[in-house]
């Protein structure tokens, strides 16, 4: 059941534009107003936004979404009404790597690769052979490029080092409480309850690297340390608190606990009533006694192509990256398409109809500049709003930048040399009659 005044009953949810405070109001702003009438519940000098990604593969767009882009702008949004807020992004480092079809296939020897199953992310070789791990190769497509899809303000953590310091502490206290822990889980697992016996701690074996298949079995406190059994390999012996992960459950609590979390979106498969998310709620509150953050549910990105369309996948390597987004379009246009749609309605992209999405864009900034309308009232909210957030510094300029077709610049990228580009596509973009004769900063960065 969900209870009134949950996120999960509100309309801007599903809906683009909605009434907010006596206005019509696009989705993002209505969020905005409900968060902060509850963050000025908490009292608090510096609020806390947060999002979270396991590096299971590769690194796709989708993961912007959610994680990147709309805790960016409702950040900035309430910023701009005078609240501190800080932005996270917390790499869960420490997950368990699944050995994956899809995994094993980014190494040589997919075979070979079945070894590393169950190893912590963090340790997992670069599947290339290089110096580099797993999580340094797939992150390298994602995590430079986060600066071009927002105001550059967005720092990123790492489960890793997070246990080297704050959740070390949050380990200490987790197996201390661990009873009243097991009995709030058991209420959510149904089968197969946890016994009397255990310690929400996963150790990393010392053996074998595996650190889904271990029993903790007795904590010593004073050297910092836990004795464990493995599963896989039968090895028995000791590990560094650091040197392993809490349950999951626990471990999404900690890192609220830890970076003192206010709001955090969360993918839908955590949000159904009585699941993950309403079972972490409530460690939190009974065992913790820290306010669990506000939260948002989200639908998947899709991967579009011309045969059909399925869910982006980081472990599946189902989709594509920001660089290779930023390889063919600019940054405002990713975020203009998702601030046009509502979280909880999927948001399905494909690299090959990158041109109708500048026609998308281009008629959305018409509207901002009232070149055009809809002729409705809430489409016009929609696409003036989108467009306006979309820029990641500042406001759009002052005057309509030009709208050279999409189309015509790729051909003309075609025909001109590269080390021509800059010099040579703004005057035949003037002489085709698609820049003018004296074009501002922004004409010339849109056709960069």
């Amino acid at each position: 059941m969900v209870e009134a005044g949950d996120i999960r009953r509100e309309r801007f949810l599903r809906e683009p534009v909605v009434k907010s405070k006596g206005g019509l109001k696009h989705w993002i702003d209505a969020l905005a107003d409900w968060l902060e009438e509850r963050f000025e519940a908490r009292s608090k000098d510096v609020y806390v936004v947060n999002g979270g990604l396991s590096v299971s593969g590769l690194q796709h767009v989708g993961r912007l979404r959610g994680e990147v882009v709309i805790p960016e702008v409702v950040r900035r949004i309430l910023e701009s009404r005078g609240l501190q807020v800080r932005q996270y992004l917390t790499l869960y480092t420490q997950d368990a790597w699944k050995g994956k079809e899809g995994q094993r296939r980014a190494f040589p020897d997919p075979e070979s690769a079945k070894k590393y199953t169950g190893w912590p992310l963090v340790r997992v070789p670069d599947p290339k052979g290089g110096p580099s791990s797993w999580i340094d190769r797939f992150w390298a497509d994602f995590g430079p490029y986060i600066k071009d899809f927002t105001d550059g303000k967005v720092e990123v953590v790492t489960t890793t080092d997070m246990y080297r310091g704050k959740l070390l502490e949050f380990v200490k206290l987790s197996v201390a409480r661990r009873e009243e822990i097991r009995q709030i889980v058991n209420k959510y697992r149904g089968r197969k309850p946890y016994p009397p016996s255990w310690i929400p701690f996963e150790p990393r074996c010392q053996n074998c690297s595996r650190i889904d298949a271990t029993e903790a079995l007795e904590v010593d406190f004073e050297n910092k340390r836990m004795r464990y059994r493995c599963r896989s390999c039968g090895h028995e012996g000791w590990a560094p608190l650091w040197d392993g992960k809490l349950n999951w459950r626990i471990e999404w609590v900690g890192v609220w606990w830890a970076l003192g979390v206010d709001f955090e979106p969360y993918g839908k498969d955590h949000a159904t009533p009585g699941g993950s998310r309403d079972s972490a709620n409530e460690l939190a509150v009974k065992v913790y006694g820290i306010m669990p953050p506000e939260g948002l549910p989200y639908e998947w990105v899709s991967l579009k192509v011309r045969s059909g369309e399925s869910d982006m996948s980081s472990s599946d390597f189902i989709g594509f990256t920001p660089r290779e987004w930023l390889e063919v379009a600019h940054p405002e246009v990713l975020r203009f398409l998702i601030l046009r749609t509502p979280p909880m309605r999927k948001l399905s992209l494909g690299l090959h109809e990158i041109p109708l999405y500048y026609d998308q864009y281009y008629r959305a900034e018409r509207v901002y500049y009232r070149v055009e309308s809809t002729g409705r009232r809430e489409e016009d909210i929609l696409l003036s709003r989108s467009y306006e957030l979309s820029y990641t510094r500042g406001k759009p300029p002052g005057t309509m930048p030009a709208q050279p077709p999409y189309t015509h610049i790729a051909i003309l990228a075609q025909i001109l040399p590269e080390e021509l580009w800059e010099s040579e596509a703004p005057r035949r973009l003037q002489r085709s009659g698609h820049l003018p004769e004296e074009p501002s900063d922004f004409d010339l960065e849109r056709v960069r």
